[in-house]
């Protein structure tokens, strides 16, 4: 049987410590999520794995290591305001309520965005709102944002 927080444990020690990612709250939010929530049921036993893993048709989980260099490379602060553009199933979403104040999640895909919003739900994330729009117009009406993850 398959320890999904073995895993975690692993993708921290493995690609978050070794890639110099420093930022110890990311590295708790991320040891802490389950990220193989966030793939499908096919998915999950690559969900910790180094590589981008599909979530949709043409759409990707990133790799661990290179998302949380993104993520270290916005510091983000827990009185600030986020936007995740193309959050797909929401990890990036989620990972950013741990560290945010406030997270809007944008996505066009409409099954992702029911996916992510109800993993939301079930986390018991109250900080962060997933809602459907164009990317390239972004989601204004909660403008200034402090951070921006696309």
């Amino acid at each position: 049987m398959v320890s999904f927080q073995v895993m975690r444990e692993n993708m921290s020690d493995g690609q978050s410590l070794p890639n110099k990612i420093g930022y110890r709250k990311l590295v708790a939010a991320m040891s802490e999520l389950p990220r193989e929530f966030f793939v499908g049921e096919e998915q999950r036993a690559y969900s910790y794995s180094d590589k981008a893993v599909e979530i949709g048709v043409g759409r990707f989980l990133m790799e661990p290591r290179v998302f949380a260099g993104l993520v270290q490379a916005l510091s983000p602060e827990s009185h600030e305001m986020a936007l995740d553009v193309g959050c797909g199933s929401g990890y990036g979403t989620a990972i950013l309520a741990k560290l945010c104040n406030t997270v809007v999640g944008i996505d066009s895909d409409v099954q992702l965005l029911d996916d992510a919003s109800a993993l939301l739900t079930s986390l018991e994330i109250d900080n962060a709102v997933t809602i459907r729009c164009q990317l390239e117009s972004g989601y204004l009406s909660e403008a200034p944002y402090d951070l921006s993850l696309i």
